[in-house]
């Protein structure tokens, strides 16, 4: 007999993914990461925040290259007032990306806050991601219209995997 169909030989997770791809496979012999929402809102926002952390490095790379008098824009308000109406194109494109990319992520970190996990192992992994987030020395979202958002986050956070918790019995 070839080591390869040896009985003893080890189970990896590439063939067992196979297996699964190519005869299915019944919900119970799914891992439970697989079943809970809470592993793609992590995934999303983790995805979200890699490209914030990008147009901002390109936003700080385009200071540099622009003259400071064609990247007269930052804010929302300035461009409401007309400042920056001749402002380099890419910077114009680069403040747009900038602020489409925190709208995508505070819009996934206010999914996570508000995530009900299925199982323990989501709020686990919640739980971890959460705090290394934070580590990291990020801040959760505010909401524009309340000060210390970041509180807001946290008690909705806590809210929610009270709720989880509650619901799993």
């Amino acid at each position: 007999m070839s080591k390869a169909a040896s009985p003893s030989s080890k189970l990896t997770r590439r063939t067992a993914i196979a297996a699964i791809a190519a005869f299915g496979a019944p919900a119970s012999a799914v891992p439970s990461r697989a079943l809970d929402p809470v592993f793609t809102a992590i995934g999303a926002h983790r995805a979200a925040y890699v490209r914030l952390d990008r147009v901002c490095r390109l936003v700080s790379d385009l200071e540099g290259d622009i003259p400071k008098e064609r990247r007269r824009e930052w804010f929302d308000e300035d461009r409401a007032a007309g400042v920056g109406a001749d402002d380099d194109p890419r910077w114009t494109a680069a403040l747009a990306a900038q602020r489409a990319a925190f709208d995508a992520e505070k819009k996934t970190a206010w999914a996570l806050a508000q995530a009900r996990p299925s199982n323990s192992a989501a709020v686990a992994a919640l739980l971890r991601y959460a705090t290394e987030y934070e580590e990291e020395g990020c801040e959760w979202p505010s909401l524009p219209e309340t000060e210390g958002g970041e509180e807001k986050w946290m008690i909705t956070f806590h809210h929610s995997l009270a709720a989880a918790l509650e619901a799993m019995g």
